[in-house]
């Protein structure tokens, strides 16, 4: 049987990254648990703390196999 492969994931260090992203990027997310989500947000090119699933401060969310985007502006 084969073994499966593991990543490391990668470290958080949000910072605006601006045109620093052009180009292909790989980032690997610990989203392992079961419930916690991990925000990600790409204008700063890393995970990063949210107070609330609402806020604007994030792009993509991961929960084991579970994957949000946030919409954006709620009115």
């Amino acid at each position: 049987m084969a073994k499966l492969k593991t990543f490391v994931p990668t470290l958080p260090q949000p910072a605006e990254v601006g045109e620093a992203t052009l180009g292909p990027r790989d980032y690997t997310v610990d989203a392992r648990a079961h419930d916690p989500w991990v925000y990600f947000d790409f204008s700063r090119g890393s995970a990063v703390a949210v107070e609330s699933h609402q806020s604007l401060d994030w792009d993509l969310a991961f929960q084991r196999q579970r994957i949000i985007s946030n919409g954006g502006l709620r009115i």
